[in-house]
């Protein structure tokens, strides 16, 4: 290579590091200034959703962690990672210690967005747009900040997703830093389903890819290392408690199920609900259901469940979380946050009761103009969907390396996977879509950069017409 190349390298480097750093310092520099607000407001630390019992459940293991309970309390307690990975983080670094690991992995979360744009083939320009974006949406901004367990789960997922992208778009499978890459992509989902087990099925669509693409040995090494640890979990569970599974809580999916199906029946006409009731609601307020009891439930009373998935999908795909930064981090009319959270009056009652426009009374009767502010974040949300849309479409059809189209594929796949999985839940709140936010927002900056160079050529073709006549 020749100086003069050597030197071009060397300017486009810099210029691809200097993007992002600015764009990560910027946000360590917010994170830090938000440090301090944390230490004046500590109550925002619990102001996520199930933070107070999950700190609870922190303290409770702390009582037992050296006894012979210890293995009695991790089996009643459900899923291991729920509170255990923050409970270690708390015990090791305390308060502020777990805020700036959660931090720490958010910015390299951000880092890792940036590293995906530049795997489809963005320009470092759009691909540190893409992080910026990332860095800025609600979720992003405000979770490392509390006791919630998309702190880590999320982060974790983006990590993961990047390295096995990294996998799929390098031509050369038996590199050894390539082997290693995916090992770790692989752990690091492993690890994310034993906080939320939601996509303890997700590890089978990059494999699928991966032996659709001849890659069989990184395809198995994924499988195993993927697995591996809710396998772990799970024998643990049956050597201690007999089961093999996850464990039992009061928010696992059997009881989320249960209370989904009772949210459902409350929008049947009164005689319908007596007769749902007695068929399927019939262990009390904190009962049980199987999946094959709750897509029973589907067959016979198809439109109202349908429609229960519909409201679901608005919520996933336009409410975007802002409130949660007036609301619930800077503690603006603060005690909204109890009754819009409550399960038997909150706002998605309203909206299953009487639709979106009881829903928005009631909310602005409770936000007021916090009100306006979700909606400018759901306007906003729902461009960013469409150019999301746009943008898996220009990467699908475009003419580029099958490597680039499967990650492209990979991304369009994990916010539909989400949210097709998330129906076990009772009801979807924005959170469940946190997760797949960097793919949407990759996508997003992606379908920006189609119109952007579309616009170019178009003008590019009115001058070159201009100068003809």
């Amino acid at each position: 290579m020749g100086m003069t190349e050597q030197m071009v390298v060397a300017s486009t480097t810099s210029k691809r590091f200097s993007g992002l750093t600015w764009v990560l310092f910027v946000f360590a520099a917010l994170h830090g200034l938000m440090l301090i607000y944390d230490y004046f407001h500590p109550t925002v630390f619990f102001n996520a959703d199930r933070a107070l019992a999950r700190w609870q459940t922190i303290q409770d293991l702390y009582q037992v962690w050296h006894g012979e309970q210890l293995a009695g309390f991790l089996v009643s307690h459900g899923i291991v990672g729920d509170y255990l990975f923050q409970g270690v983080l708390l015990a090791w670094l305390g308060r502020f210690g777990l805020i700036l690991a959660q931090v720490g992995i958010t910015l390299l979360a951000g880092y890792a967005v940036f590293r995906m744009g530049l795997l489809l083939a963005m320009a470092e320009s759009w691909a540190a747009l893409a992080s910026l974006v990332y860095l800025l949406l609600p979720h992003t901004l405000i979770f490392p900040h509390q006791l919630a367990s998309e702190a880590l789960y999320s982060p974790l997922l983006t990590l993961s997703l990047w390295l096995t992208l990294e996998v799929m778009t390098t031509k050369n499978e038996y590199a050894f830093c390539i082997g290693w890459t995916g090992l770790l992509g692989a752990g690091l989902v492993g690890m994310a389903n034993l906080i939320r087990p939601v996509t303890l099925l997700w590890p089978l669509l990059p494999v699928l890819m991966l032996f659709s693409m001849r890659r069989r040995r990184p395809a198995f090494d994924y499988t195993l290392t993927a697995f591996l640890p809710i396998l772990l979990w799970a024998s643990f569970m049956a050597w201690q408690g007999g089961h093999f599974g996850f464990g039992a809580s009061d928010h696992d999916m059997a009881h989320n199920l249960y209370q989904r199906t009772a949210r459902v029946v409350e929008t049947l006409p009164p005689a319908e609900q007596a007769e749902a009731r007695a068929h399927y609601l019939t262990t009390g307020a904190q009962g049980t259901l199987t999946v094959g009891e709750y897509l029973n439930f589907g067959l016979h009373f198809p439109t109202p469940f349908l429609l229960h998935s519909a409201r679901d999908g608005m919520v996933f795909f336009a409410k975007s979380g802002l409130e949660r930064i007036p609301i619930d981090y800077l503690l603006i009319n603060s005690e909204a946050r109890a009754a819009l959270q409550n399960s038997e009056s909150g706002w998605r009652t309203h909206l299953e009761s009487g639709g979106i426009g009881e829903a928005l009374e009631y909310l602005w009767r409770i936000q007021g103009v916090v009100l306006l502010l979700s909606i400018g974040g759901a306007v906003l949300l729902l461009v960013m969907m469409g150019l999301a849309l746009y943008g898996a479409r220009q990467l699908l059809k475009r003419e580029a390396e099958p490597e680039q189209r499967a990650a492209a594929l990979l991304l369009l796949a994990l916010p539909l996977y989400l949210f097709l999985i998330s129906q076990v839940v009772d009801a979807m709140q924005s959170r469940h879509r946190a997760p797949a936010e960097a793919a949407l927002v990759l996508l997003a900056v992606a379908g920006a950069s189609a119109l952007a160079r579309r616009g170019a050529l178009r003008d590019a073709g009115e001058m070159q017409w201009l100068e003809v006549v």
